[in-house]
């Protein structure tokens, strides 16, 4: 079920859960690398968000990206406030699918926040999608579609799992070169495409993704071709 910021904000009114924990993920429609969910528990009444904090994806820009870096950082080690991250890898999101492997990820960015909680938390998560979690682990889970833009909680947790998403496929680009992850960071791009048509998928490339599964299949079939002329 839905709701609306008006359900949320009553809520908070009529039940005064002290901390809310805000939920967003990152990397959902990437073709390679695993998709990371952050969680951000802060205090209702005692918590400043940071200063030009904002849904992530509206920092994209050289500045904006950033601003996402510092304003990570700085989260990272304020004791007002705790960070989950949750991530599922390539071959589990082909294995059980993109909306189960974001439902995984949210539940295990939401328990990285546990440890700092004194009670089970009030939880808000962007889009429609509910996470794998549900009381009594948690009070109530609450779905706000564009909550990355409404509720500074998940506008911090969208940055904290787009900061790690990035991160993470940087360091995948070492690991595999040649598909150019440092700089499109799995995004579907032309350069991401050519890549893919010339040296076929590597191992963290989603093959359910169908312009994965299509590049592998145009790569298998020049290989075969390839080893047709090398046997004549």
């Amino acid at each position: 079920m839905t709701n609306t910021l008006e359900e949320v904000e009553a809520y908070i009114r009529d039940n005064n859960p002290g901390t809310i924990v805000g939920v967003d993920e990152a990397g959902r429609g990437n073709w390679a690398g695993p998709i990371v969910a952050g969680a951000a528990a802060v205090s209702i009444a005692n918590w400043t968000p940071p200063a030009g904090l904002t849904d992530s994806k509206l920092m994209s820009s050289k500045a904006g990206y950033k601003r996402r870096e510092a304003i990570f950082d700085q989260c990272a080690t304020d004791d007002k406030m705790v960070i989950g991250i949750g991530v599922v890898e390539a071959d589990e999101i082909d294995r059980i699918g993109i909306d189960a492997a974001q439902a995984k990820a949210q539940a295990e960015a939401i328990r990285g926040t546990f440890w700092r909680l004194a009670y089970p938390p009030f939880v808000v998560v962007d889009g429609v999608n509910p996470p794998a979690i549900a009381p009594p682990e948690v009070k109530c889970v609450m779905m706000l579609p564009k909550g990355d833009l409404l509720v500074p909680a998940i506008s911090l947790a969208s940055v904290c799992a787009k900061v790690v998403q990035c991160r993470t496929m940087i360091e995948l680009d070492a690991q595999h070169p040649g598909y150019g992850f440092a700089q499109h960071k799995a995004y579907g791009t032309k350069e991401h495409k050519a890549a893919l048509d010339k040296l076929g998928p590597c191992p963290i490339h989603r093959r359910s993704y169908r312009p994965v599964a299509k590049a592998a299949a145009k790569h298998s079939e020049h290989k075969n071709a390839w080893e047709l002329l090398d046997d004549g």
